[in-house]
């Protein structure tokens, strides 16, 4: 009889034995599911701010796991982290707009200057270094006609715009408030130089004089003749200038064709343009 007992107690302490492993064995391994519902059972090493490192369960070589492909940790201890709710900073990226540079009150009374877009048929025209030219022609112009306001530096502005892979022909891709908040200012100008190659002209012109040798015979002697031609080329010029706020709001939108077609004719186009602008001296 005692035989029995014992075998009756060694037998119930199996099976408790064989139920309680299991769930601690599983009490004791970490769980990570995946943004696409997929889960992964074992051990994690370490976390950074990218990313997981992870084994699976009975193995011992760790992978690294992306943040943005997770969805929850389900850690042994038993605390639970979720990564479905980005941080403002995160959503703005995944958005792919910019997270603003300053506040409203810090934006107040600023106006930042764009490099211009450059539409030509003439693609030596078309080069970052013009579309930078224009742009400081009209912050100067903005300057002499607007002493009540912070006009931005353009370096300051694409020190900015650098630091975010972003150009000139970058314009389309943001709304003009966006663009305010960006750059830190109240209100923005974005404009466009329109630069159309027409062809050449050639203008050339002639002279001839008459070296008598004595002055009482102009029948002999010898006749000199000389003349000089040069080439110009032949521009049809146009400039747009759109001012907006911080509220996306067009506040002023002008534009100017020079009488006479050149490749700067832009700084005087842009001279009376800012005169016209709320900023100009009335």
């Amino acid at each position: 009889m005692k035989k029995i007992v014992n075998y009756a107690v060694i037998c119930l302490f199996l099976v408790i034995t064989c139920a309680v492993l299991p769930s601690f064995s599983q009490a004791k391994e970490d769980v990570i599911t995946m943004k696409n519902g997929e889960k992964k059972t074992g051990k994690i090493a370490s976390v950074t701010k990218t990313t997981v490192k992870f084994s699976y369960s009975h193995e011992t070589a760790e992978y690294e796991i992306d943040k943005s492909d997770i969805s929850k940790i389900d850690f042994a201890s038993g605390r639970t982290e979720t990564f479905d709710q980005a941080s403002p900073a995160t959503a703005s990226a995944e958005s792919n707009v910019p997270a603003p540079a300053v506040s409203a009150e810090q934006r107040k009374n600023k106006v930042a200057v764009l490099p211009f877009e450059i539409e030509t048929n003439d693609q030596s025209l078309a080069t970052p270094t013009m579309s930078k030219q224009v742009q400081e022609s009209c912050i100067n112009a903005l300057r002499s006609q607007s002493p009540f306001q912070t006009i931005q530096d353009p370096m300051v502005t694409n020190n900015i715009l650098t630091k975010k892979n972003l150009t000139a022909a970058d314009l389309s891709m943001y709304t003009p408030k966006e663009w305010a908040e960006i750059l830190g200012v109240e209100y923005v100008v974005i404009g466009a130089y329109s630069i159309q190659n027409k062809g050449t002209s050639t203008f050339g012109s002639g002279s001839a004089s008459y070296n008598s040798k004595t002055n009482n015979d102009k029948t002999k002697g010898t006749a000199y003749s000389a003349s000089n031609s040069y080439t110009t080329v032949n521009y049809d010029t146009h400039v747009n200038v759109a001012i907006y706020n911080d509220h996306g709001e067009q506040i002023f939108s002008d534009s100017k064709a020079p009488a006479f077609g050149g490749v700067d004719t832009y700084k005087g186009a842009l001279k009376t343009l800012m005169k016209r602008s709320p900023f100009g001296r009335k």
